[in-house]
């Protein structure tokens, strides 16, 4: 996805009538954040990899260019481009040698630059035919890519996924009231799943970091996307994981997997497990 996949999707007028939507509706955070313009990461056209994915790119102050409403930088442009122990640099880091654009790739769900994802998700809150407008371009750019391992590393926005945040492992997730994507899932239990890597099982991660395995679209009239999608999934058999970047929370503190190079590599164990169910 680039910067040309939301041109040719978005309605010829989106850019003035978002805007003077959001002047009409008074909602100037709104406002203020679209007319940031667009960013999205450039990833290389293969289809079967790992996709992380968040909720909005963050925003860096700077005075943004009005000629390019729609701007993107290269997967493999994303941590040289940036100051070191930065935000890409930890995420690479995480992800170890793994991060290489010909395994891993990203996506925000929204292209709207604003750091405080909070502050995002208020001042969007009364938008929703925008949200929606913007992620169906996202899913559809989504299931082209076809990932086999989604890592949604962002729990307050998993719902966008027709999931609920955090539920218990003895409980249906299945976000029936808002779908928003709709996907229907299976929840990945040690029980249903015997085969699973020993790092999935510790610290009670299948718990902390609910893992679904993707079975299709929800049969429900609210989920987006329906003329694209009316029945079938390109995801079905891909897995999905509702995961955190960052420890500071002590419920997660020390228990993010790990991918070293003279250590634990746990994400490798989980990739290699993913693509062997795949085949």
């Amino acid at each position: 996805m680039g910067n040309k996949t939301y041109t040719n999707c978005l309605p010829a007028d989106f850019w003035n009538k978002t805007l003077r939507e959001c002047r009409n509706e008074n909602c100037l955070d709104a406002y203020a954040m679209l007319a940031r313009g667009f960013w999205t990461c450039e990833n290389k056209d293969i289809k079967g990899r790992i996709l992380l994915t968040g909720i909005n790119p963050s925003y860096n102050g700077l005075p943004f260019d009005s000629e390019k409403m729609i701007e993107s930088t290269a997967f493999a442009q994303l941590v040289p481009c940036e100051k070191r122990n930065g935000f890409w640099h930890n995420k690479a880091k995480q992800f170890g040698h793994l991060w290489k654009d010909d395994i891993m790739s990203y996506l925000d769900l929204f292209p709207i630059r604003e750091s405080d994802q909070s502050l995002f998700e208020i001042a969007f809150k009364e938008l929703a035919d925008l949200r929606r407008t913007v992620l169906e371009v996202t899913q559809v750019e989504i299931e082209s890519m076809k990932p086999k391992l989604i890592v949604h590393a962002n729990k307050n926005s998993i719902y966008y996924w027709g999931i609920k945040k955090d539920t218990p492992i003895e409980e249906d997730a299945i976000d029936k009231e808002n779908p928003w994507m709709g996907y229907m899932v299976k929840r990945v239990t040690e029980k249903d799943y015997p085969k699973l890597p020993e790092c999935l099982k510790k610290y009670n991660r299948l718990e902390l970091f609910p893992l679904y395995e993707i079975v299709g679209f929800q049969e429900n009239e609210k989920r987006i996307n329906q003329k694209d999608y009316p029945e079938s999934s390109s995801l079905e058999g891909s897995f999905l994981m509702e995961y955190v970047m960052d420890g500071r929370n002590k419920k997660y503190n020390g228990k993010l997997y790990q991918e070293k190079e003279n250590g634990p590599k746990e994400w490798t164990e989980i990739w290699n497990w993913v693509k062997d169910l795949k085949q």
